[in-house]
């Protein structure tokens, strides 16, 4: 961690001389004129919440006079697990010129370091919409300004959490504090609808990023952009804003923020990326339902020339059906060509927005299932069940790939179609247990007819022993 501090200050030492001979190297700012004295914030504030409008930029809104209340603060905030001051760290410049996109937001700023670029800007609208959502949903009824106080109690250890801050901008105690909201927040409603844990119903389904359908076509790039290493808020600013919103025990928010965060249960990360890469190394325990794409796949050919499992056209998408009896699995044609790859790409689109069914979706999440590599694609092309002018099999793999982009989730794949890739993977796994068990035959029948020549030939020189022993006795 101190090579990689050592060379992010090596190659922005040009600009730490412009901006930072007053300014020492990420100290939060001057509180004194912008709040009031940290020792005064120990109580949550009660004043009536200000109405917002979703166009309102909530993080440039002055904060209202902050006045004491008679509630007290009542928040356990874990700092002892943040004993490390900088969590959230630049990418060094020698690093970011080998690939610039696997480091840049491409729809959504989290934290200060990207925040204001023009091209993320149309995702604060959708910001500004969560915060509302959200404050109108707390079942504390928190108000905003309680949210605020609430932040500003660990506003240095947000401040320090970040490398390099105070050379962004000349961000304001208020103005940091908000930004610390505004995105804690979303990123909470995020989660929430990611998850689908009910929280977000208020959002109307179509709703490109909140909406149960309509943040699927968005919600893989954002997820990509929420875990970028410079795009983070810390994990002390979104128990913060959990624990003021529901009002939970320290335990019971760390283990919802866990369940959020794409981590198992106990696991607490300085931000979303820690998390993630701490559920992934430790293994996540939560039990996502069957879709069929957690199976291993399974290739055409080999169905088709080792199992002798075949492929047969019918008409429509009603009469998919497999039968272990005749080995047959009955699927539609499909037709896939320059004049109807974009008119896949189309319907997939508003099948998965719309409130219609899934016929498409589940026929070529199916489709793709058997399909391993261009091999496969001229096996089901021989048995009519792909019907291509494309130039390659492999051009027609790509297809696939892209019609199947964003479409592996439970509530898009038809039950039916989840149901044949249950009974193909019991078939697929049964025949390849015999399977095995021949080819181990197969491979040892020499010792094995040795074996049992020797046992034949010890059973004779017993019986011959015997049988000279009763002749004599008799």
């Amino acid at each position: 961690m101190e090579e990689h501090s050592t060379d992010v200050e090596e190659n922005s030492t040009s600009d730490m001389e412009e901006h930072s001979t007053d300014v020492e190297e990420n100290s939060p700012p001057d509180m004194e004129e912008n709040s009031p004295p940290m020792e005064m914030i120990d109580a949550l504030l009660d004043i009536p919440p200000r109405e917002l409008e979703s166009g309102d930029a909530l993080i440039d809104m002055p904060l209202q006079g902050l006045e004491r209340s008679g509630q007290d603060i009542h928040i356990d905030i874990p700092l002892q697990e943040l004993e490390s001051p900088v969590q959230i760290f630049k990418i060094p410049n020698n690093v970011k010129k080998r690939n610039q996109d696997a480091y840049q937001p491409k729809m959504v700023s989290i934290g200060p370091y990207h925040y204001g670029k023009p091209q993320l800007q149309p995702m604060q609208s959708h910001k500004n919409r969560a915060v509302i959502q959200f404050l109108n949903r707390s079942p504390t009824g928190a108000t905003e300004e309680q949210y605020i106080a609430a932040l500003m109690l660990v506003y240095d250890d947000l401040w320090r959490s970040y490398e390099q801050v105070s050379q962004l901008r000349n961000w304001t105690p208020d103005g940091f504090i908000k930004l610390m909201m505004v995105d804690g927040i979303f990123l909470l409603e995020f989660l929430n609808v990611l998850h689908s844990t009910g929280n977000g119903d208020e959002y109307a389904d179509p709703d490109p990023i909140f909406g149960k359908r309509g943040h699927i076509l968005n919600r893989s790039h954002v997820l990509e952009d929420l875990l970028l290493l410079e795009n983070q808020v810390p994990y002390l600013a979104l128990f913060t804003l959990l624990t003021v919103s529901e009002g939970l025990p320290e335990q019971e928010t760390e283990t919802k923020l866990a369940k959020l965060m794409l981590a198992p249960t106990g696991i607490k990360g300085h931000h979303l990326l820690d998390m993630y890469i701490r559920g992934t190394l430790e293994g996540r325990k939560c039990q996502e339902p069957f879709t069929g794409e957690g199976a291993t796949k399974v290739s055409a050919a080999e169905l088709t020339t080792t199992y002798r499992m075949k492929f047969k056209p019918v008409a429509t998408y009603t009469d998919i059906k497999f039968s272990t009896r005749s080995k047959t699995l009955k699927l539609p044609t499909i037709l896939i060509d320059k004049g109807t790859i974009g008119r896949f790409y189309n319907m997939k689109a508003y099948q998965l927005v719309g409130d219609t069914g899934k016929e498409l979706i589940s026929y070529i999440h199916l489709l793709n299932f058997f399909i391993l590599s261009a091999v496969d694609v001229n096996i089901l092309r021989s048995q009519g069940i792909i019907v291509s002018s494309l130039d390659s099999d492999e051009a027609i793999i790509k297809v696939m790939k892209e019609l199947t982009r964003d479409t592996v989730m439970v509530d898009n794949i038809d039950q039916k179609v989840v149901g044949i890739i249950e009974e193909v993977v019991k078939y697929y796994e049964a025949k390849t247990r015999v399977f095995n068990f021949s080819e181990w035959i197969a491979k040892r029948w020499r010792w094995i007819v040795g074996l049992l020549a020797t046992v034949l030939y010890i059973i004779n020189i017993v019986e011959a022993t015997y049988s000279i022993g009763y002749y004599r006795n008799n």
